[in-house]
């Protein structure tokens, strides 16, 4: 790991509702340390922070802006990483941002036409946003069984997908895939792309999560 000299503040990037999660460290455009696979729990998160943050010189105390993502995701993971973002932010005397995932990641795919952002939200199902060019979204979130997105992509073929990397080797893998839809995965990890996004963004006082019900869930009396 880096240490923290150059130009910049230091900001600490937490997306914990995908997957098993990420974290990342900046000092302005610069990647200073990353991890990933052990954030998506709250006993396991500030362990990845504190070790990550060690890669400062002065540890926590260098950082000076927390990003997180609010979401869709996980609801466990949507709570656990806002509340450890809004808790250091406290403790720390410093501010925090909450960034929608979806339009981070539509900020990161630099498409010019119309496309759609998807991630995963469970075993089955997927959530989805539609953006303009310049990454102006067109719709609101909506969360799809992942066969339906499927059809819906194969009737809207000259639209682009940008899609987390683990749905996309799913989506690409199911017999119902179309080598007509035009699928890109994302890249980077996921707290990356939050980092890169709060630079654009002010602190919040409250973070609002983005919670995206699955389709398939059924109320009861």
């Amino acid at each position: 790991m880096e240490t923290e000299n150059g130009a910049g503040d230091v900001i600490l990037a937490i997306e914990s509702a995908i997957g098993k999660g990420s974290i990342a460290i900046f000092r302005g455009e610069k990647l200073l340390a990353e991890s990933s696979g052990e954030a998506a729990q709250a006993e396991t998160l500030l362990v990845e922070i504190q070790r990550a943050a060690a890669a400062l010189d002065l540890g926590f105390n260098s950082i000076r802006k927390i990003a997180v993502s609010a979401g869709p995701g996980s609801f466990t993971g949507l709570r656990i990483g806002i509340a450890t973002a809004l808790g250091l932010s406290r403790a720390l005397k410093i501010p925090a941002v909450g960034v929608p995932l979806l339009e981070a990641i539509a900020e990161s795919a630099e498409i010019r036409g119309q496309f759609f952002v998807a991630v995963p939200i469970g075993r089955s199902d997927l959530c989805f946003q539609e953006f303009a060019a310049a990454s102006v979204p067109l719709s609101q979130p909506r969360a799809l069984p992942l066969a339906d997105f499927t059809d819906l992509a194969s009737s809207r073929s000259d639209v682009s997908i940008i899609v987390e990397s683990r749905l996309h080797e799913r989506l690409t893998q199911s017999a119902n895939f179309s080598t007509e839809i035009c699928l890109r995965p994302v890249t980077e990890s996921l707290a990356i792309i939050i980092g890169k996004a709060a630079r654009k963004r002010t602190a919040d006082e409250k973070i609002e999560p983005i919670y995206v019900q699955s389709p398939r869930a059924v109320k009861t009396a």
